[in-house]
């Protein structure tokens, strides 16, 4: 058998009989493993037997050195091993000069099981060292075989590959070399396994074509000599060649066919002689953005022309760039960037670029090349196993291969389009200015319809992300818009790619966006403090606003202009600058705060002052002003000047004891609000004070006024001057001092009497009846003053300033009504005359009296106590009539009138 390992398995009913395997496990941590058993037939130990343990190598397993181990059996078939740690599998076979039939055996008591002809099938030890494996039996059965010749048709050739397998499982199998010494060109194989067989032999430099004679017929414990030999024509020509190097007459191919529906380009060829610098290249023109799958197998043809897994050719695949003159197709001089190499000057030498062995089993090799990123001329290639420098040498087999070449995969594409025209092309740029908005689509598909994903990502020129988001891979558009910020200029260019991807190859489109700037101004500032119309108590106060907002994000500088006292002319200017990078409402910061620190100002000073923001940017870079604050500077605080007392003049005369003072205000230099405080005194100096007002809150134009609350004496001289102090209690001097008097209290006006004595005749009045009251019409009294009504009444006989009143009463008047007085409990006389006199007191003045006579005439003369006809009449209530005594007549009016008359003669 070879030693290159087991083909691919198949499993077959096991025939081996399950035998027990004791392992012991040596203490101490042994290096080495121990393995021993028994070859037998039919329970008889068989001596002479050739035992191979076959250890894992790169490729398979390997009964060579150093790890494997080839034994005889002895004393009754034993064998034994010490190995290391390793994997290992187990076979015996009878070895050349033996003389009978056994066949080869493996030791294969685990599934799969293959019945111990199959080596793949073959139980693999895996041994860590130090392990003691007994028991393993290798039950040999009497089989069949044959012995023949090969030649070249002419004379027999040693050193052939010689197989004999079974037809129905080409798995069960014997190898052998056909001999250069002794019989020269001889095989023989013992120990097959009984049954239709096919006989195969291969030239491992492939100078002579692989020969396959089936159906030869193979009986247990027989071996017959095949009557004729074998002969083996000389190899076939490779219909490729010359294909020995890149730019080989017969290296180039359509690259048309790699794409086409019959699977691509199907290639046969052979490598042969063995190392006489044969290796043969495919070349074509790659088509940037592909993969390429490349495989390549030994090949065997059987009988019925159907292709097999060659046993011998072990055949390696390369894949290379070859660089050519893109419109000539020539070599040339040209440097070529493939995946980080760099192409020799010349551009003549390949670059390899990937390379596989056994990847796809067994003997087979395959791999799928990286992506075509540039145009040029790419390779495949095949060798065999062992030529490193792909040069034809040291090549470990030769013989028939199939190549396949196809396209693997292609690399998805990616359009872009802005405003339904292609964008322009890297490095074309689309230019759009700040505050803009541009639209792109994106348009997306696979070759080979596998796409799995997709993104797109707008970076600025640091690669800070600005924008990201997912493609549907099943929709094939996508649309990506972007508005510009006023301070995009800053970040621009912009790159905005789209990316999809088939699992394995990605495609991308990139528009490269520029961004020129657009100047906004910023907006105003908003002023803080001092607050418009306060003092300041220093002469160089911070004044601070809050930044203008500026869309562009550029730093701002803030403009101060000063204007003082009432003058419209700015005196100065001062700069700040504010934050760097200058501040956007939409930040989400809270708005710098801009400090200047004033210049020194003169004291008792208004100044007015705005502010406006400014981003370097002559032609409109120009917030608009603030509106216009004013504070005055008042490091010290000076009194106001002395209030000018208005009211009383100079010598002015009062008319009510309650006068009114007013004064008007002196300049306060702060300009503070100011209090005023009144003295009304008796003397010049103003050691008596007559009254005082409290501070008053002073008017800030026109006159303060404030009325004394308690009245001054009636006809007496007085004097008055004012004060005034500032909101800090700073206080002025005294105003001038005004002398001025009070007018003499005038009397009410004089009473009038209400009927029955409204219209008194000098004579008097006759009255029928007692009067009840006596009734006062309204006196009004000049100063307002509360009126009281006196009433007195006497006999007309008696003196007025001197005698007792019959009634005497005081009553207050009340509002403009008439006073009515009533005469309660006073007793009068029939036909005696009295006096009813009436005057006003405003409580300092009385007015005159006024009077008036009346003569009570209720009853008839001749008429009296003494049963004279009574009289009616009489007050109810008032006055009552009372008989004179007299005993008179009566008396005529006209008399009594003469009477009345002389009386006051």
């Amino acid at each position: 058998m070879s030693g290159r390992g087991p083909e691919a398995p198949r499993k077959v009913r096991p025939m081996l009989r399950l035998l027990a395997v004791t392992w012991i496990v040596v203490a101490n941590g042994a290096a080495a493993a121990t393995l021993e058993g028994r070859v037998s037939s039919q329970d008889a130990g068989l001596d002479g037997l050739e035992v191979r343990l076959w250890a894992r190598v790169a490729k398979g397993f390997s009964f060579g050195p150093p790890g494997g181990r080839v034994t005889t059996s002895r004393d009754g078939g034993l064998f034994s091993f010490d190995v290391p740690a390793g994997q290992y599998t187990l076979d015996a076979r009878m070895p050349h000069g033996l003389a009978g039939n056994w066949g080869d055996r493996w030791y294969d008591v685990s599934a799969p099981l293959g019945n111990g002809y199959v080596p793949a099938e073959a139980d693999v030890f895996t041994l860590d060292g130090g392990e003691v494996l007994t028991g393993l039996e290798l039950a040999l059965e009497l089989n069949g075989g044959f012995d023949g010749l090969a030649n070249d048709g002419a004379s027999v050739v040693g050193g052939l590959e010689a197989r004999a397998e079974l037809m129905a499982d080409r798995r069960v199998h014997h190898n052998d070399v056909t001999k250069t010494a002794g019989v020269a060109g001889e095989f023989s194989f013992r120990g097959l396994v009984p049954g239709a067989t096919r006989l195969v032999l291969h030239d491992p430099n492939y100078r002579l074509a692989d020969v396959v004679r089936p159906g030869l017929s193979v009986a247990a414990n027989t071996a017959p000599l095949l009557p004729q030999p074998v002969p083996l024509p000389a190899a076939a020509v490779d219909p490729s060649e010359p294909n020995d190097g890149p730019f080989a007459a017969g290296a180039s191919v359509d690259a048309g066919l790699l794409a086409s529906s019959d699977g691509g380009l199907v290639l046969v060829g052979s490598i042969g002689p063995r190392n006489q610098g044969d290796t043969d290249w495919v070349c074509f023109e790659g088509a940037v953005g592909v993969r390429y799958r490349l495989t390549a197998r030994g090949t065997l043809s059987l009988e019925d022309g159907g292709l097999v897994d060659s046993p011998w050719v072990d055949p390696v695949v390369g894949w290379w760039f070859a660089a050519r003159d893109l419109d000539g197709g020539r070599p040339d001089g040209g440097r070529f960037l493939v995946d980080g190499g760099v192409l020799a000057d010349g551009g003549v030498a390949p670059l390899l670029l990937a390379e596989d062995d056994d990847s796809a089993g067994g003997f087979s090799s395959a791999l799928t090349s990286p992506f075509v990123d540039v145009p040029g001329r790419y390779c495949a290639t095949v060798t065999t196993l062992g030529d490193v420098t792909w040069t034809g040498q040291n090549q470990g087999s030769a013989g028939p291969y199939v190549l396949s070449v196809v396209r693997a995969n292609e690399r998805p594409v990616v359009s872009a389009t802005i405003a339904s025209a292609p964008a322009p092309v890297p490095p074309a740029v689309h230019t759009l200015a700040e505050g803009q908005a541009v639209t792109v689509t994106f348009t997306y598909a696979d070759p080979d319809g596998v796409l799995q994903r997709g993104d797109f990502e707008l970076a600025d020129a640091d690669g800070g992300v600005l924008l990201a988001g997912s493609l549907n891979p099943t929709a094939g558009t996508q649309v990506v818009s972007w508005t510009s910020t006023q301070t995009s200029a800053r970040g621009s260019p912009y790159s905005l790619r789209a990316s999809v991807s088939d699992g394995d190859l990605t495609g991308s489109a990139t528009v490269i966006l520029v961004v020129t700037g657009v100047n906004l101004p910023p907006s105003a500032p908003t002023l803080v403090s001092p607050d418009s119309g306060v003092s300041v108590p220093t002469r160089r106060p911070d004044l601070r606003c809050l930044e203008g907002s500026d869309d562009d994000r550029e730093t701002l500088t803030y403009e101060f202009e000063f204007t003082y006292g009432s003058s419209t002319t700015p005196a100065l200017s001062a700069f700040v600058q504010g934050v760097s990078g200058g501040w956007a409402a939409d930040g989400g910061a809270a708005r710098p705060l801009v400090t200047y620190p004033s210049h020194p100002l003169n004291e008792n000073t208004r100044v007015h002052w705005r502010v406006r923001a400014f981003d370097g940017t002559q032609a409109n870079g120009y917030s608009p002003w603030t509106e216009s604050w004013w504070f005055l500077v008042d490091s010290i605080n000076d009194p106001p000047a002395a209030p000018t007392l208005v009211k009383p003049a100079p010598m002015e005369v009062a008319m009510t004891p309650t006068p009114t003072l007013s004064a008007t205000l002196g300049a306060d230099p702060e300009g503070e609000p100011q209090q005023l405080r009144f003295e009304v005194a008796t003397d010049m100096t103003f050691g008596s004070l007559a009254v005082q007002s409290p501070w008053v809150s002073a008017a800030s134009s026109g006159e303060t006024m404030w009325v004394t609350p308690t009245p001054l004496e009636w006809g007496r001289s007085y004097f008055a001057r004012v004060w005034a102090k500032d909101a800090r209690d700073a206080g002025s001097a005294p105003s001038a001092v005004h002398p001025f008097s009070v007018r003499a209290n005038g009397a009410p006006t004089l009473p009038t009497l209400a009927p029955p004595f409204a219209a008194c005749a000098p004579t008097g009045e006759v009255l029928s009846q007692a009067p009840t009251e006596v009734r006062v019409g309204f006196v009004n009294d000049v100063e307002l003053d509360p009126v009281s009504i006196e009433v007195q009444l006497f006999r007309f006989a008696d003196n007025p300033t001197t005698a007792m009143p019959l009634f005497s009463s005081t009553s207050l008047q009340v509002g403009m009504s008439v006073t009515r007085v009533p005469l309660t409990g006073l007793v009068l006389e029939e036909d005696q005359t009295y006096r009813v006199r009436v005057r006003a007191t405003d409580g300092r003045t009385p007015t005159a009296w006024v009077e008036c006579l009346f003569t009570l005439d209720a009853l008839p003369n001749g008429t009296g106590a003494d049963g004279g006809a009574g009289g009616s009449g009489g007050g109810g209530g008032g006055g009552a009539m009372m008989p004179t005594g007299c005993g008179c007549g009566a008396v005529e009016p006209g008399g009594l009138a003469l009477l009345l008359a002389a009386a006051r003669l």
